[in-house]
């Protein structure tokens, strides 16, 4: 089994088709053969929320996608947390080492949270001996990312030709 954390640039192309799209659903949707069992396990950070919403709206104010098809990404995207994705909630330590990773690092502020909470989650797993990589498809992001010592994956990097609009 492999764990992730998907930043928002990640988890909109699960909902939209987008250059990255097909590996992300490959990861997501992996299943056992035998028992059905995920294959992987996806951790999401509350403030995923806000921005995965945000992505949607300007993809809808932007023509790219309509009202409807941003109603309903959003509405399926939130029964996943219930089902789909580990929801990692935030707490004040990692806004204090989202703040301290913007002074480390060209980052934007729910970038920085994005970050924290992937660093956050990743040593807690460590101390399993478990391996989190950080999934984004953000250069700078995953910059910091590396910088900081976190496995990356970029999304851009698995582009296929069913990625196509």
């Amino acid at each position: 089994m492999s764990l992730y954390y998907f930043d928002a640039s990640a988890l909109v192309k699960y909902y939209v088709t987008k250059p990255g799209s097909a590996w992300v659903m490959s990861l997501i949707e992996a299943k056992e053969a035998s028992t059905g069992v995920p294959l992987h396990s996806v951790f999401v950070g509350t403030v995923s929320i806000v921005e995965v919403s945000a992505a949607f709206s300007i993809l809808y104010r932007q023509r790219k996608i309509s009202r409807k098809q941003r109603d309903n990404a959003f509405a399926h995207f939130l029964a996943d947390l219930e089902d789909q994705f580990i929801l990692v909630s935030v707490s004040s330590e990692e806004y204090y080492e989202g703040a301290e990773l913007t002074k480390r690092h060209p980052l934007k502020a729910y970038d920085a949270m994005q970050l924290a909470v992937a660093l956050h989650q990743s040593r807690l797993l460590r101390t399993h001996e478990l391996t989190l990589a950080f999934v984004c498809g953000d250069n700078a992001l995953l910059k910091a990312a590396l910088s900081e010592k976190l496995p990356i994956e970029n999304p851009f990097d698995h582009v296929v030709p069913e990625d196509r609009v």
